[in-house]
């Protein structure tokens, strides 16, 4: 058998076994020509061969006895199915990639095809920010931050916040692949889907394309809520180039893509009527003063003069439906820059090196921080460069062998947060100064139901990542066995600093001097009050080890089994100044034995230098069959059960966020009750001197027994082809373990005379008493792995690709998606709860009370795309060709029905204490005392029923918990359907034009997102912001 690629007329020989079967391992995707000579008979050819991104594709042969026909060329073969497959996945071929409609012409879209792939919840998007920019979407039920990337065979994984680093252009793919579920046990390192990119190379022949796609407002439609259309303006242009070097030898391809944006984003605002912002409450509900419970006027004389300041920054109210609502359009910026070049040489036959190198920058200018302000006046910047390089050696020992060794570079430097307010505490007033230079800003106000007012709670993060990877895998063929084995190494560091606190922050809160939050701003009388100073900079190293060995062994011509198993160690991160903590109660330090009781350090007995101990018990088996049922590669049935691991802190800027909290390098304090607001840490001299330990201590850290979590997922499916086309019918479970979730170590516990200034005192390991004695330990943010996950899905997918004219997908999922918690550091310290999910339980006594919903639970999903290439004559000529010829529609549709959230009561009813570094408000949750879904309004001013609810009285009610189950309320259900119509025109022989036109959410149908869910906001209920409307998209390309 002799394989020759179409593309660069690279040969692979080989010869049959005693079965009459040849196999050739590792073979670039591709088209092939491929040809069969035996004595005695005519050759056999087929030319129309085409390989796949990890898939292995059969061939049957059948010779004919030699005549005088000495060739006989097979023209189209019956469709056939992989009989030895057994992971789930589909590709994305590079037809799908060019034709079908992308927003921001982003290959990740092209993922929610699949059945089983959901794309991450818009709101956690939002409340994650940028840091979530990479987690595109869901796989099966798994965290969206546990979602591998690979491109060209190299990690491309930001592992400080999840999801990828680097995107490459959709011109510069040739085709990827997502495993969903069971994959082999080559891959590793994560438990959710993984994605493989494969992208373009040079050939024999100089190919490429220029285009530019090019947006204006003047084309779309208006946003929902927007009080005004919305400006835009966006090219995005680039240019991809590839050929020989030397023929038959060496090739190159390049590519280099730029985006340019200018849009208005549109922001709801909950902010005081136009009456309370000038201290005139007499239309609200009497103000009490808390400690006596008696009117303390509804008339504000005198307005403190720094709340008079924030004050000017929420903008009037502006709608009809509500005095407490502000409708927000300002302008943002992005500019992103791509680029990459990629070799690949022929050394001799058994020898093939291909290096590649690719780069990124980004620049975001956003109006609004999803870590600050609701309101606008406090915008922020993000910035990214990103590098990811690689050489790949081939050896083929022979046909049956083949060894490929990869040793690749990533780097990823992102600013996070950076301020371009040019504001400081003094410019509002206040005599402090913020400790970081780099984060000086407005001092972040958060204000119970309403919208917050500052610059960012936490950050600017300046942080770099590199890792070094370096891989060896063996692929071998022995009769009826296909063995594969290879091992992984990567070294990762991580630098930079993280600023937390560094301007301090305000909460003003109905528990405070009066029960009305926003009066009490209005008086200067702050509930709590934090600030961190000291070192921020950490310099943390980690490593990753992973082996692996499968065997595919075909029992039969209609059955294979395979099975492997994987090994993994995964070390935690440790500093290489021993910057870190561990919070243990009841132990004494020795290396600093001035620290309260309950904190650890590296060097203490027991304590290693990461924290929490290094695992080295991860195995990960894999096992799995193929059954060829009529033994004619027509129904299949397949089956497989695997284990994956995940790191332990693979969540939104975790490994950074735990690390800069440690004592005594950093000072944490946290103050309640009589606060001067002016300088709250006035009596204090010099309050964040590095190496002090501020009382009481606050704690970010790792649980000391933490262990890495893992996912068990299984699956039974049905494949059968239908005249050309796939219909796959299947069940897909998964089940987490041990996944990392946050708690408040050091709970406060009510009692008989609890306030939230005394909330300090109630503290489990507080070190005092509600009346006596120095409280040592505060509040003790924990990373524990005793979160579980389920998930269950019945998945059906129809697929008809290949074919000139009419190609299509149609995916369906039914599906059942719990959790404890649905990511690790959700919210972080943000001001708000956009799905009224805090990161830590509502009752830390009671964590299995969290158990529910996940945010991903969306119960129905369907996706489909069509592409569809009008015929034509082709004895066409002249005008008649030019008008009638090159002419292709193409769609993709995109429905599921709604995902859950949580109404939660920011008026700290439980009363307890805060835990700022953890998550940045109260979350207790209010009764329900009807059917909150069933009967509700569900329109835009009013989405909950109010009367499904109880809320707890703060007096009454004191120190209670509702019993409102998490995420069980839905929320709006998303549809949009994206279409293009192409006309290409041949300016040469090689040559090509396409125009293209696109419109994104062609029907204008509104996806809103989720109502504001705080049962403590006068706009409860209410929805206020909403997904992009109708955008429209024309494109020029010249393609070779």
């Amino acid at each position: 058998m002799v394989i020759t690629s179409s593309d660069t007329a690279q040969r692979h020989e080989g010869h049959a076994d005693g079965h009459g079967e040849f196999s050739f391992q590792e073979l670039f995707i591709g088209d092939y020509r491929v040809e069969v000579r035996s004595s005695g008979f005519a050759t056999w050819v087929n030319s129309r061969i085409h390989l796949d991104v990890g898939n292995q594709s059969q061939i049957a042969v059948q010779l004919a006895p030699a005549s005088s026909e000495e060739t006989v060329e097979v023209s189209a073969e019956a469709t056939r199915l992989q009989t030895n497959e057994i992971a789930q996945g589909a590709v994305v071929s590079d037809k799908e990639i060019s034709a079908l409609p992308l927003s921001s012409r982003n290959f990740a879209q092209l993922g929610i095809l699949q059945p089983g792939v959901r794309p991450a919840s818009a709101s956690l998007t939002v409340m994650g920010s940028f840091r979530r920019a990479g987690q595109n979407y869901e796989v099966n039920g798994q965290r969206p931050e546990s979602n591998n990337f690979l491109v060209d065979g190299m990690r491309d994984i930001n592992r400080m916040d999840g999801g990828y680093a680097f995107r490459p252009p959709a011109d510069a793919i040739a085709e990827f692949r997502i495993l969903t579920a069971t994959a082999p046990a080559e891959f590793g390192g994560t438990s959710g889907g993984i994605t493989t990119i494969v992208t373009r190379s040079g050939t024999d022949k100089l190919h490429g394309t220029l285009y530019d796609f090019f947006r204006n407002d003047a084309l779309n439609a208006n946003n929902y809520f927007a009080p005004r259309k919305e400006r835009l303006r966006q090219n995005q242009y680039g240019i991809t180039a590839g050929g020989p070097i030397v023929s038959h030898r060496a090739y190159f391809f390049t590519y280099y893509e730029g985006i340019r944006n200018a849009q208005d984003v549109t922001h709801g605002v909950v902010v005081p009527t136009l009456a309370e912002r000038a201290g005139d409450f007499s239309a609200d509900t009497p103000i009490l003063a808390n400690a006596t419970r008696t009117p303390y006027g509804n008339i504000i004389a005198a307005i403190n003069p720094i709340t008079a300041m924030y004050l000017a920054y929420y903008p009037v109210p502006n709608t009809s439906e509500n005095p407490h609502l502000a409708q927000t359009t300002n302008l943002g910026h992005y500019q992103s820059d791509v680029g990459g070049i990629k070799a690949d040489w022929l050394l001799r036959e058994s020898d093939t090196v291909s290096g590649r190198y690719n780069y990124s920058t980004n620049q975001v200018l956003s109006p609004y921080s999803e870590l600050g302000a609701d309101v606008p006046g406090f915008p922020v910047g993000y910035f990214t460069n990103t590098h990811l390089g690689g050489l790949t050696e081939t050896h083929t020992f022979s046909s049956r062998t083949v060894m490929t060794a990869n040793v690749s570079f990533f780097q990823n430097h992102v600013l996070l947060d950076k301020r371009f307010s040019n504001n400081s505490p003094q410019s509002f007033g206040f005599s402090y100064a913020s400790t970081r230079a780099e984060a000086t800003g407005a001092p972040l106000i958060q204000l119970q139901g309403y919208s917050n007012v500052g610059d960012p709670i936490i950050n600017p993060r300046d942080s770099v990542e590199n890792n070094y990877s370096f891989s060896a895998n063996v692929s071998h063929t022995q009769g009826k066995h296909v063995t594969s084995y290879g091992a992984q190494f990567r070294r990762i560091q991580l630098n930079g600093y993280q600023a937390n606190f560094a301007s301090g922050t305000f909460s003003f809160t109905v528990q405070g001097l009066t029960n009305n939050s926003l009066a009490n701003f209005e008086l200067g009388r702050p509930d709590i009050f934090t600030q961190a100073g000291g070192d921020f900079n950490r310099n943390l190293r980690g490593w990753e080890l992973g082996a692996y060995a499968q065997d595919e062994y075909r029992v039969s011509q209609r059955f294979t089994l395979s099975y492997g198993v994987r090994y993994e160690i995964t070390t935690p991160f440790k500093d290489l100044q021993n910057r870190l903590m561990a919070f243990t109660p009841g132990r004494q330090s020795t290396v600093h034995p001035n620290a309260p009781t309950g904190l650890l350090f590296p060097g203490d007995a027991g304590v290693s230098d990461s924290i929490a101990p290094i695992f080295y018990k991860d195995f990960a088996p894999r096992i799995g069959f193929a059954w060829d049922t009529r033994g004619n590669s027509q129904t299949m049935v397949r089956a497989a059960y695997g284990i994956f691991y995940d790191p332990l802190l693979n969540g939104v800027g975790m490994p950074f966020r735990a690390a800069t909290s440690a004592l005594p390098s950093v000072v944490v304090r946290t103050l309640t009750g009589a606060i001067n607001y002016v300088n709250p840490t006035s009596t204090v001299t010099n309050p964040f001197a590095s190496g002090q330990i501020a009382l009481p201590a606050s704690t970010f850290t790792l649980d000391r027994n933490l262990i890495p979590p893992y996912t068990q997922d299984w699956n039974l499916t049905i494949d059968q082809n239908l005249h050309g086309q796939l219909l796959s019918i299947g069940y897909i479970g998964a089940k987490g373990t041990r996944l990392p979730r946050l708690i408040e170590g050091n709970p406060a516990i009510y009692q008989p005379g609890s306030t939230l200034a005394n909330s300090g005192r109630r503290r489990i390991y507080s070190g005092c008493t509600l009346t006596t004695g120095t409280c040592s330990l505060g509040t003790a943010g924990l990373v524990v792995g005793n979160a579980d996950s389920s998930f269950h899905s019945g998945q059906v997918s129809l697929t008809r690709r290949g074919t000139p004219s009419l190609n299509y997908t149609l995916a369906y999922t039914l599906s059942k998606d719990l959790d404890y918690t649905s990511s690790l550091h959700m919210s972080g310290p943000a001001p708000w709860l956009m799905l009224g999910e805090l990161d830590v339980p509502q009752n830390n006594q009671n964590l299995k009370g969290e158990y529910g919903r996940s945010l991903f639970d969306s119960r129905h999903r369907f996706a489909a795309s069509v592409i569809y290439t009008v015929p034509f004559s082709h004895t066409l000529r002249g005008l008649s060709r030019t008008i009638l010829a090159g002419w292709q529609v193409s769609g993709l549709l995109a429905v599921n029905s709604s995902t859950p959230f949580t109404v939660y009561d920011s008026a700290n009813v439980s009363l307890q204490a805060p835990h700022p570094g953890v998550s940045g408000m109260f979350g207790d949750r209010p009764n329900v005392v009807g059917n909150p879904n069933k009967g509700a309004p569900h329109t835009v001013n009013q989405w909950v029923s109010p009367s499904a609810f109880q809320r707890l009285d703060p007096v009454a009610n004191a120190g209670q918990f509702g019993n409102e189950s998490r995420n069980s309320i839905n929320g709006p259900a998303f549809g949009s359907l994206d279409a293009a119509i192409d006309k290409s025109f041949l300016v040469s022989e090689s040559t090509k034009l396409l125009f293209r036109a696109e419109a994104f959410n062609v029907t204008n149908h509104t996806n809103f997102i989720v109502p504001i869910d705080d049962i403590n906001s006068p706009v409860f209920g209410q929805i206020v912001e909403a997904q992009s409307p109708r955008v429209l998209q024309f494109a020029l390309k010249l393609q070779r």
